[in-house]
């Protein structure tokens, strides 16, 4: 899909937002296109950041909203954003070995079927009971002290966005982090590649 395509379906989906904000300006390079965008859309927008509530950046709602509009975003879409300081690292140590996606999905999936939050929380031998042979892929780091965490997002509210544009960044790290956490609770996405950095 293009950018004209999108832009003339005009709003036919909400839209799900990751770290699209000042603190990685120096990444993205279509604000004026990007804001352009979320004006001419009439669903609801999920904007995930990392923010000074978690620790990992200086950007808040209020410095992100006027950072929007100081590129183009109508004031009036304020009303129609969802603001999430999603925190950050929920499941990089796997993800940055080269774990397979589905493994951790399926990591993902027993934890919050188990009410765990952290998977050092689950004892090894019940890790190596889950997972079979695919132990001897995650095993190391889950025995060595690291661990995944599942993050205070409202998978409700994730799931009412399903079908939603997803945009955002980075590609290989907060973006995939979320996309997987989607993938764990079949909330599906259509990646508006332009807009991903």
């Amino acid at each position: 899909m293009n950018f004209e395509q999108y832009i003339t379906e005009k709003a036919s989906k909400n839209i799900i937002v990751v770290d699209i904000q000042p603190e990685y300006e120096h990444a993205f390079k279509f604000h004026e296109e990007f804001c352009e965008f979320l004006n001419e859309q009439s669903k609801k927008i999920l904007y995930f950041y990392n923010g000074a509530d978690s620790g990992f950046s200086s950007d808040t709602k209020s410095s992100i909203a006027y950072w929007l509009i100081d590129h183009g975003l109508e004031e009036r879409k304020l009303n129609d954003i969802k603001w999430v300081d999603k925190g950050y690292g929920f499941f990089r140590s796997l993800m940055d070995e080269g774990i397979d996606k589905g493994l951790i999905i399926k990591m993902i999936r027993y934890m919050f079927k188990k009410k765990v939050w952290d998977s050092r929380d689950i004892e090894i031998e019940e890790w190596f009971e889950l997972l079979g042979d695919e132990f001897k892929d995650a095993g190391w780091i889950l025995n060595g002290g690291d661990m995944i965490n599942i993050p205070d997002i409202d998978i409700k509210t994730l799931k009412q966005f399903s079908g939603a544009y997803i945009v955002g960044g980075g590609r290989n790290e907060c973006f995939d982090e979320l996309k997987l956490l989607m993938s764990a609770f079949n909330v599906r996405a259509t990646e508006v590649k332009k807009f991903i950095y």
